[in-house]
Order: C-alpha cells, then structure tokens, then sequence
C-alpha cells in the first residue's frame, strides 16, 4: 500500500457528482417597489392629461389643443420625481434609516443599498418627462403665435387671443401681438428664459454624469450637479403656472422637503 493509498480515506477517493437544482428566478422586494414607482407615474400621467381635457379648460384646448394635456401631464410627473431624487444621496438619512430598520428587517436595510440605482432611475425619468414637456410647450408656443397671426374675427382662435387687450387685464394667449415669432418670446418671457437656464442646467447635470466624465474629471461632476438648486428653484417657483394652473400645489410644497434635507446635509459636511 502506498502513502498515498493510507492517507487518503476510501471514501474520498471516488468522485461524486451531485445535481444542484437551479434556483428559479423570483420577483425581488426592490422589483416591487420599481413597479409601485413606475404604477405611480403612469397613474400620475394619465390622471393629469385627463384632468385637462374637461370642460374648465376647453377655452384653453381651443388655442391649444391635446398640446395642453400633454404639457400638464409630464410636469406632475416631473414634481413627483423631483420630490424623490434628493432622498436617496441623503446620507445621513438612509443612515438614520438602515440603523433603524436593521433591528426589524436586515434584508429592508439592504435594500437602502441600492440607493444610487434609484437615483438614476429618478434621472433617467426627470430627463424623459423633461424632453415631452419641452416639445409640448414648443407646440403651445406655435399654437399661440398662429392663433395671434389668424385676424379673422369671425373664428373663435380670434376672440379668444383678443381676450386682455387693456391694461392691466387679464389674457388667455401670452402672446399679445403678430409682430413677433415664437424665438423671440421664449427668451424674453420669464417663463420661457428661466425654463432655458434649468433646461441647460439638466443638461449639464445629466451629461457630467457619465461613467468617463465621473471617473477622470471628478470635480467636473461634483460642481455641475450643485446646478440641481437651480433646478429647484425654478421647479418650485413655476411661473407658467399663471398661465396652465394646475392642482398641484401639494407635490410642489413636498418637493421642499428632500432639497432641505440635501441642503442641511451640505451645511454639515462643510
């Protein structure tokens, strides 16, 4: 018998294959929540484009068209994800929260984890709904401007645009002469200015982002995504909202909520 022969017990020396069952591919906790956050802006979408199609806004529709619905619509759900994307990169908060959920639930702790996926998920949909209200408000310039040029006084696109000729009245078209094009009120108006510079700050801000960016020229992201209070500011103080009221005053005000979490955090750290 030999060395090895003695060493080795017996029953080690034959090869046992046994079959591992494959694990079936569930649906995670964070799968539902997605979909709750998902269920929630779909639901948010519709109900808002429905809102603006009954008869409280049909004199609106008439210069507008379904361009209205289509405005409103991603703009609730802009301040819907705007009141979330602050909450995952509050660091003392998930830190409050994954010391106070652990005691109950270690696998609900982990999943405070995952908070930077969230955060991007909540970019990729602030930056989606951005681009349909855009080109909504686009075509409501177009919209506009056309019913201001058509002068007969026989269709009703005329009346309405005649609406708040004097002084101090109130208007149902923001553009109150035909001697002007739709460039030209969109940098001179404060709403359409103001929602230029917060268009190029999310640019700057989503762009600055990439993985290249990110991991060669750090400061460059670290400084661009302090343009979010500039965002902020001008989610909050939403000026167009003279124009397209909405009742949404209740996600505006909530929106305050992470921006004065981000902001203590901010004073801490320096």
């Amino acid at each position: 018998m030999s060395l090895l022969q003695s060493v080795v017990p017996t029953c080690y020396k034959e090869t046992i294959i046994v079959s591992v069952p494959k694990k079936t591919k569930t649906l995670s906790l964070n799968d539902y929540r997605l979909l709750v956050w998902l269920g929630i802006n779909a639901f948010l979408f519709v109900h808002f484009y429905m809102a603006f199609l009954t008869d409280k806004w049909f004199y609106t529709r008439v210069l507008l068209g379904q361009a209205l619905s289509w405005a409103r619509a991603p703009a609730a759900c802009l301040n819907f994800n705007c009141m979330l994307i602050l909450l995952p990169v509050c660091r003392n908060l998930l830190s409050f929260l994954r010391g106070t959920i652990q005691c109950c639930s270690r696998s609900a702790a982990r999943q405070l984890d995952r908070n930077i996926t969230f955060h991007k998920l909540l970019a990729y949909m602030i930056a989606f709904h951005t681009a349909v209200h855009i080109f909504s408000h686009l075509f409501n310039f177009e919209y506009f401007m056309d019913a201001q040029l058509d002068q007969n006084s026989s269709l009703l696109l005329f009346v309405l645009s005649e609406i708040g000729t004097g002084d101090n009245a109130s208007f149902l078209n923001p553009i109150r002469t035909n001697e002007t094009n739709p460039t030209v009120v969109m940098f001179t108006t404060i709403a359409g200015l103001t929602g230029v510079v917060i268009t190029l700050a999310l640019i700057l801000i989503i762009t600055s982002s990439t993985e290249v960016i990110r991991r060669s020229y750090f400061e460059v992201f670290w400084y661009t995504h302090h343009l979010f209070v500039i965002f902020f500011i001008r989610i909050v103080g939403d000026w167009t909202q003279a124009l397209l009221e909405a009742p949404q005053a209740f996600c505006e005000a909530v929106i305050l909520l992470p921006f004065r979490r981000e902001s203590a955090e901010e004073k801490k750290r320096i």
